[in-house]
């Protein structure tokens, strides 16, 4: 039975898994939006009739405002603590995990929320959505994971400059730095578009497109050593997949691959 949420919604549309933040006025990241979101890409996960994950939010004002500064900062440095780690495992599944992400940012995505962001495979945002980690505004830093993720999508230079000064960035100003990989055609289309988007990834071959983001993550957090080590076990698997057998035979008659993600 599916689960039942509070703080975020889950639909399937075909073979795409849509998860939207839904938290009032500004979809705040607090422990039970964490926990629901958690709970959600495991019932998504573990549905082999979706293929690709779309993550939005909720609303016309943002994708997520970031932490509810009145509930995340509870129970001295221990609480803390295990907040963030808790945030860190999530992100870390969302990243490792066995399906594609790709968030669609629908509005503004601040601090927690644009480190949310971070952890999909792919962005669309808005052309109407300012993001940012802006949390040293407020005395404190991206602690979610954003001074890793942040530096590695736009450059050591440029991040370094947007936490310092807690910088708000639009689309198209993300675009151009790597931020987010697609800006969709028109206000209000970002979900629309990234579930477009991600049909069109339903299509690639899953174990080829898993084994190819396993090794990448691997070899970021581990080095180039570990990561030429996972990409040598995760395409032993994929070359002898019947994926792989079905990618060959359409080569050569000249047709279009059907994957199964067998």
């Amino acid at each position: 039975m599916p689960e039942t949420y509070q703080d975020v919604k889950v639909n399937r549309d075909g073979e795409v898994g849509v998860i939207t933040l839904d938290r009032p006025k500004v979809n705040a990241l607090g422990p039970r939006l964490f926990a629901e979101l958690g709970q959600a890409l495991e019932e998504l996960y573990t549905d082999a009739q979706v293929r690709v994950l779309v993550l939005t939010g909720a609303g016309q004002k943002a994708f997520s405002a970031g932490a509810d500064l009145s509930s995340s900062f509870s129970g001295g440095i221990e609480g803390i603590d295990e907040a963030l780690a808790k945030f860190h495992g999530l992100l870390d599944r969302m990243e490792t995990g066995p399906k594609v992400i790709i968030g669609a940012i629908n509005a503004n995505a601040f601090g927690g929320g644009l480190e949310l962001a971070m952890g999909c495979h792919l962005l669309l945002a808005d052309p109407g959505a300012r993001m940012g980690l802006t949390e040293t505004n407020v005395g404190l830093f991206p602690a979610g994971g954003g001074t890793q993720r942040l530096p590695r999508l736009v450059g050591l230079g440029r991040a370094q400059e947007m936490i310092i000064f807690g910088q708000r960035i639009d689309a198209e100003e993300a675009l151009r730095i790597g931020l987010v990989q697609r800006v969709a055609s028109a206000p209000g289309k970002a979900l629309e578009e990234a579930i477009a988007w991600a049909r069109e990834v339903a299509k690639r071959p899953p174990i080829a497109v898993h084994g190819a983001l396993q090794s990448i993550y691997c070899g970021l957090r581990m080095g180039p050593g570990a990561g030429l080590e996972c990409e040598r076990q995760q395409f032993a698997r994929a070359a002898t997949s019947q994926d792989a057998m079905e990618g060959m035979a359409a080569f050569f008659e000249r047709r279009e691959p059907q994957f199964k993600g067998h």
